[in-house]
């Protein structure tokens, strides 16, 4: 890994959160072995597979409950080629796994552009973030 960021978003009443890691790897050969590492590692041993569209070059998504706060949660490892997100969308009451799939949508179309050199201006709302 050459990489490494890490973030969490609030939303505005804190009935929820989302968590997002993301590690840069040299390669695509290293990214592949750090998504097969972090997709083990990053689920509790309740969570459970849930069935999502793919996003980026490889994902897995899972659903469970967070391990200080027992709030239901939903998660995602993805790679985006040499780039290995680990996103938690967590909510009071019940989550919706479409916020997250949104939510990591739109970081595997920001990682693309940048990528390819471009100013990462995906959005959730199609308005320019960045």
């Amino acid at each position: 890994m050459t990489s490494y960021a890490d973030v969490q978003y609030d939303n505005a009443n804190s009935t929820g959160n989302v968590h997002i890691a993301l590690s840069g790897y040299e390669g695509v050969e290293a990214a592949q072995a750090g998504y097969k590492s972090r997709s083990v590692t990053f689920a509790s041993e309740n969570d459970r597979e849930i069935s999502m569209p793919m996003v980026g070059n490889a994902s897995v998504a899972r659903t469970g409950s967070h391990n200080t706060s027992g709030q239901p949660l939903t998660s995602m490892v993805m790679r985006v080629g040499t780039v290995v997100v680990a996103m938690v969308y967590t909510h009071k009451g019940e989550v919706d796994p479409q916020v997250l799939l949104s939510l990591a949508r739109m970081q595997a179309t920001r990682i693309e552009q940048s990528q390819r050199g471009e100013n990462p201006i995906a959005s959730l709302a199609g308005r320019p973030m960045g």
